[in-house]
């Protein structure tokens, strides 16, 4: 039973998320859209850390499905919104659902799906008091991805990019995702309470080092469905931005890189997103981005909870050997 599991938990989430919508008496149109963002691929890496956590601890991989299977539905639902919110047309090399059933459709998806994620952790089979504390922790975290893309917004007309307002978006935004499924399978698994802390922090470390990878991959170019200088053209915080103007000496040459950084995405011209690139290239902004990738992914190797548990550091390994490809 838990091969089968192991191998096709996302196949079996499907086949009874199609009994669950008869249940809830969903209209069809709703089915329709939920079913094809869930369709739409993905790596699955934030439930697959859940269901890691539980073999680590040698506890039933029955008990982690449901939970699994909605921090999967979570995550989809954050990048519906973020999506529209970036006006991204394309997502893991498909049409991003809002371009096919509008924007304001979308707009109710993404909340469709947060609502169908926190279900999936109410109708797990687990006690009482565990869905209560994983309800609970993902709304936390549900209220820290908000907070990030506020603060996201708002750095153009805060004109902040720094690695210190970088950092404290990435912890909000990308970290609380990765925190749901390490967090939340160590509270399933009932690890001890300071391993469930390690876990969190090892849930915060991996969210950063996936944001630097996917700072790096946009500006070089390997990003699906997006060409190089992406995030230049919206004006997103990363990693690369704030190490140009902490190296950038010319106060001229700064002032005229922030005010492409600051227009509106559509008003960012070719020639000027190239221009950004090549100021980034002349302050070495990659070589010292992947420098800090190599740092953050070395620290995260060290963490307490990986020293502890080897059958989670042999899984966190893999994962971070597959990251490193492309950069």
């Amino acid at each position: 039973m838990n091969s089968t599991i192991k191998l096709q938990w996302w196949e079996i989430t499907l086949h009874n998320l199609e009994k669950y919508f008869t249940q809830l008496n969903l209209p069809e149109k709703a089915i329709k859209m939920v079913k094809y963002q869930l369709n739409t691929g993905g790596k699955k890496i934030r439930p697959q850390l859940a269901i890691w956590v539980q073999e680590a601890y040698q506890q039933p991989l029955e008990d982690i499905i449901d939970f699994a299977a909605g921090v999967e539905i979570f995550h989809n639902a954050s990048l519906i919104h973020d999506d529209i919110q970036d006006k991204d047309t394309i997502r893991r090399g498909k049409p991003a659902a809002w371009t096919i059933f509008s924007e304001e459709q979308g707009i109710n998806l993404g909340d469709l799906l947060f609502t169908l994620a926190f279900e999936m952790f109410n109708k797990s089979n687990l006690p009482d008091d565990i869905k209560l504390k994983l309800i609970l922790l993902s709304n936390t975290c549900l209220r820290k991805v908000i907070e990030g893309q506020i603060l996201e917004f708002e750095i153009k007309q805060l004109n902040r990019w720094d690695e210190k307002f970088w950092l404290e978006i990435v912890k909000r935004k990308t970290g609380s995702l990765f925190i749901l499924p390490l967090r939340g399978a160590g509270i399933i698994a009932k690890a001890p309470s300071d391993e469930i802390d390690m876990l969190e922090d090892l849930g915060l470390q991996l969210g950063t080092l996936f944001q630097l990878r996917d700072d790096i991959i946009d500006f070089i170019g390997s990003k699906e469905g997006r060409e190089a200088g992406g995030d230049i053209k919206e004006g997103k915080p990363t990693l690369l931005a704030s190490i140009y103007f902490a190296q950038e000496k010319n106060q001229s040459s700064a002032s005229k890189i922030r005010q492409i950084l600051t227009k509106p995405k559509e008003k960012t011209s070719p020639q000027e997103v190239e221009e950004v690139i090549k100021r980034y290239h002349q302050q070495k902004c990659l070589e010292l981005a992947q420098k800090k990738y190599l740092n953050l992914e070395s620290n995260l190797k060290k963490s307490d909870i990986i020293k502890r548990n080897s059958n989670l550091a042999i899984k966190i390994d893999s994962i971070l050997e597959s990251l490193t490809i492309g950069l």
